[in-house]
């Protein structure tokens, strides 16, 4: 499953403030402890880039047809030369099958005077030189006249974005970890009520210790429309945040989730109207002779890994995500079958059919498939988590057998392990594709029977006697 974000949110933000003058001439407080070295190295390091975002500004509407309706300002300032050539050309990707994207104005800024761009200048490219999978995405480029070494361009626009599953409006707010977001503000509404998560912990100014959030949510309503009003509590710079980490937990990235899905019940029953009907139809003849060769074997175990075997041999993994529906929905067994090719939803849809013709219990699951020193959504808390499937990057089988044991199948590994699952996707919150489905699930490691397990002892020949070395199972 195809899950790209560029044409959903382009922009990434952070604001830093030095301040020469004594904290009494400007009318602060002055602080009753000293920033931490920590604090003082950060902002060194944001004072040291090219380029800063200086203020990002976020309108968005979550309308109850499912489309969303961004509207954004964006300020980029230049820190050096080498920032001050980097800013002055700013392209705004986006998927042109996804959404429609409208400049309303751009402008250099020095001082008070405002160079401000025409439009027609403005121009819209494809992506890509590739003529092939990358057809529907274009970008936005604007260029901007006068820029010097400490000039901002400022870029408003608006951005229209058709809903992934039909009717659900969903967006995710995520950030460029390497360009630090001085200020950032969203404000987001809708008539219907909104679910909102925001994720994200920096340390904190005065303690290397402590950690404290990086943004702040303020929610009204009813009566409608609903609405929240996110604010950046500190400045914005992953990338310093993350050195030295071999491991990323929760908060270490800073996203922010809306969705006016109020159940998961309400995506997963939208998206199993079109997955059961092509898990549901008949099998293609290539299909039913995998089915009738994992019927021979002795164990659900067999069963399952015979499938997913033979499936690999005879399709090779290839997607196309040009379109929402391409990116959202399998392509269905007879397509699958005769162009021996198919992306994730396809692997998964075809195993969760043949398995299902045998006897199973089956369905397609979304899940995060990451690196597994990724912790970053395997060790959230729960509560944390709302319904939307922006969560989500790939699509497997999840198997139930008559002893109630639970496989978790990705088909597009060529080497099947349906007994233990893949690490890349263990521990993942897990979307069940079934129209009784109550919540997200998780993926669980699992562990393989010893009665499915080969013995094997690993022997030494020395000067003709063998020496075991080791003894174990597989």
């Amino acid at each position: 499953m195809k899950t790209s974000q560029v044409e959903k949110n382009i922009c990434s933000v952070l604001i830093l403030s030095i301040f020469t003058l004594p904290a009494e001439q400007l009318g602060a407080q002055v602080p009753t402890s000293l920033p931490s070295p920590q604090h003082v190295e950060r902002m060194r390091a944001i004072s040291s880039v090219d380029v800063v975002i200086e203020r990002l500004n976020q309108k968005i509407t979550l309308e109850s047809n499912g489309e969303t309706k961004i509207q954004s300002t964006v300020a980029y300032r230049a820190q050096s030369e080498k920032g001050r050539v980097a800013i002055g050309i700013r392209e705004i990707p986006f998927n042109a099958a996804a959404g429609t994207i409208k400049v309303i104005s751009a402008a250099t800024i020095n001082g008070e005077t405002r160079t401000p761009v025409l439009p027609k200048n403005i121009l819209v490219k494809s992506f890509s030189d590739s003529a092939v999978g990358l057809e529907n995405i274009k970008k936005v480029i604007v260029p901007f006249n006068n820029v010097l070494a400490n000039s901002i361009v400022e870029i408003q626009y608006e951005q229209s974005v058709k809903p992934n599953i039909p009717g659900i409006a969903e967006l995710s707010l995520h950030f460029d970890p390497a360009t630090p977001i001085l200020n950032f503000e969203a404000t987001a509404s809708s008539s219907g009520g909104f679910n909102t998560s925001a994720i994200g912990f920096a340390k904190s100014p005065n303690s290397p210790l402590s950690l404290q959030n990086v943004f702040n949510l303020q929610r009204t309503g009813p009566p409608v429309p609903f609405t929240m009003l996110a604010k950046s509590a500190a400045p914005i710079f992953t990338a310093f945040e993350l050195q030295g980490k071999a491991l990323l937990e929760p908060g270490d990235i800073p996203v922010i989730y809306f969705s006016n899905a109020k159940t998961w019940s309400a995506i997963a029953t939208k998206l199993a109207e079109k997955y059961d009907a092509i898990s549901n139809s008949q099998l293609p003849i290539e299909f039913q002779k995998i089915r009738d060769v994992a019927t021979n074997e002795k164990s659900d175990r067999l069963k399952l890994d015979r499938i997913h075997f033979e499936l690999s041999k005879l399709i090779s993994y290839s997607g196309n995500w040009t379109t929402l529906e391409s990116a959202y929905f399998p392509k269905g067994h007879g397509t699958v079958a005769s162009e021996r090719k198919g992306d994730c939803k396809d692997f998964a849809t075809s195993i969760v059919a043949i398995a299902k013709s045998i006897g199973f219990e089956a369905n397609v699951a979304l899940v995060h498939s990451a690196d597994p020193t990724d912790r970053t959504l395997r060790d959230q808390l729960p509560n944390l988590f709302i319904p939307t499937s922006d969560y989500f990057n790939h699509a497997i089988a999840k198997v139930k057998a008559k002893d109630g044991r639970i496989y978790w199948i990705d088909g597009t590994r060529a080497t099947p392990s349906s007994e233990v699952p893949w690490p890349e996707i263990i521990d993942s919150p897990a979307l069940v594709i079934a129209k009784d489905t109550a919540g997200i699930e998780k993926v669980q490691a699992g562990s393989a029977p010893d009665n499915n397990h080969f013995k094997i002892q690993n022997t030494l020949q020395v000067n003709g006697s063998a020496f075991p070395t080791w003894t174990g199972k597989l």
